[in-house]
């Protein structure tokens, strides 16, 4: 086997790559970065929400892009009534104290909660 062809290809990228980044840095800088943070104005609701049953190609093809989902996981989904939470956010603290559950949760219980974020972008970005 010969290896040497494999690992010019490798090479090849590798610099390709450095170049590319090199001649970039040079750039001028077109827009400022922002940073922003995301801790604020989540959403969270305790306990699942049943996914819509899903059947045939083209429904199951069509959830699993982009914009397309169903249920809570759905962009327009109504999630007025869920409490607004900041992250982060530890809802099993809300949860009462019992001996039964795991030491390592600080024998609060465990389940499934759902967050959610709805944020806009500027056109130009």
């Amino acid at each position: 086997m010969n290896l040497l062809r494999p690992l010019s290809i490798l090479s090849l990228i590798v610099f390709s790559g450095a170049g590319t980044l090199a001649f970039s840095a040079d750039k001028p800088a077109s827009s400022a970065r922002e940073c922003l943070s995301f801790d604020q104005g989540w959403r969270f609701h305790r306990g699942d929400i049943p996914f819509p049953i899903i059947t045939g190609h083209q429904p199951s093809y069509n959830n699993a892009k982009a914009g397309a989902s169903r249920g809570a996981a759905e962009g327009k989904y109504n999630d007025g009534d869920w409490a607004k939470v900041d992250l982060p956010h530890d809802w099993a603290i809300e949860g009462t104290v019992d001996q039964k559950n795991n030491l390592a949760q600080g024998f609060r219980a465990r389940g499934i909660g759902w967050y959610r974020k709805s944020f806009s972008l500027d056109s130009a970005d």
